[in-house]
């Protein structure tokens, strides 16, 4: 009886370590590069924009991406050229013009300490290194991109172009389309931004921002930022999205006693 209790209570254990280990992350500030060249961070929580936080990168031009590497640097991305940006001033920072006939790029994401971007018209996925700046075909997506990259439960997604022009939300990493962006059965066309907290998808058209269903990509109105000074989005990125698929290491910890603890106890139910 006693062997049975400890196996209950360690698989407990072991399971609510699992659930930590799986949600590692939640972010709470959403950054946002605009159609005016400004970046600034809205907090999903308030649905509003953080005060004393939008800026103008000085580009001259608009941002059409934004993407977090897991040392916790914001990049930004325009047709022709990838940036470091300054997130208290907003000072962008050339790192690399695109070469090899690369155009239109329009979607930014972290993954590690490099970058996965992606552009409106092929349908490669590029891996960027942020050290010397070097683009290479990282993999390729069933769409052309509409405007954005997130990681969610270890799978890469897309907002692509479908073939009557509406918006798609994109599974890259199983190379299929989910379904056409809809709200209220109406299929959207501006979802420049895509951005995972760690539990939550959300789609950003305009400045309206929804969260969305991964598995029909039917999205449900949250909140409208507009009217604090920052525009229609461009592009999305949450802090943690580079390293989304890494578990924290405290996470680690805690599923590993975990299993420990439940490898103890059935062995020793064994030897009793």
């Amino acid at each position: 009886m006693v062997s049975k209790k400890l196996i209950a209570v360690a698989t407990v254990f072991a399971l609510g370590a699992l659930a930590a280990a799986s949600a590692a992350r939640a972010d709470t500030i959403l950054y946002v590069d605009d159609s005016t060249g400004n970046i600034g961070q809205v907090d999903i929580t308030t649905g509003s924009v953080v005060a004393g936080s939008v800026h103008n990168t000085g580009l001259g031009a608009s941002l059409t991406d934004l993407g977090f590497a897991s040392s916790g640097t914001l990049y930004g991305t325009t047709f022709t050229g990838l940036y470091s940006i300054n997130t208290n001033t907003g000072k962008s920072t050339n790192v690399v013009t695109y070469g090899g006939g690369i155009s239109s790029m329009n979607a930014l994401i972290g993954n590690g300490t490099n970058l996965l971007a992606a552009n409106g018209t092929t349908k490669n996925i590029y891996s960027i290194n942020t050290t010397n700046g070097a683009v290479g075909t990282y993999t390729q997506s069933t769409e052309e991109s509409a405007g954005d990259l997130a990681f969610a439960n270890a799978a890469l997604y897309e907002a692509g172009i479908g073939s009557n022009g509406a918006d798609e939300l994109v599974n890259v990493t199983n190379k299929s389309t989910v379904a056409p962006f809809t709200i209220s059965g109406k299929e959207l066309s501006g979802v420049f931004g895509l951005a995972y907290d760690g539990q939550t998808m959300y789609a950003v058209d305009n400045t309206e921002v929804y969260s969305v269903n991964l598995a029909n990509a039917v999205l449900t109105p949250l909140f409208n930022y507009s009217g604090s000074g920052l525009g229609a989005a461009y592009g999305t990125a949450f802090i943690g999205e580079g390293s989304t698929n890494v578990p924290e290491p405290g996470s680690l910890i805690l599923l590993g006693t975990g299993l420990l603890f439940l490898g103890a106890a059935i062995r020793y139910r064994r030897r009793a």
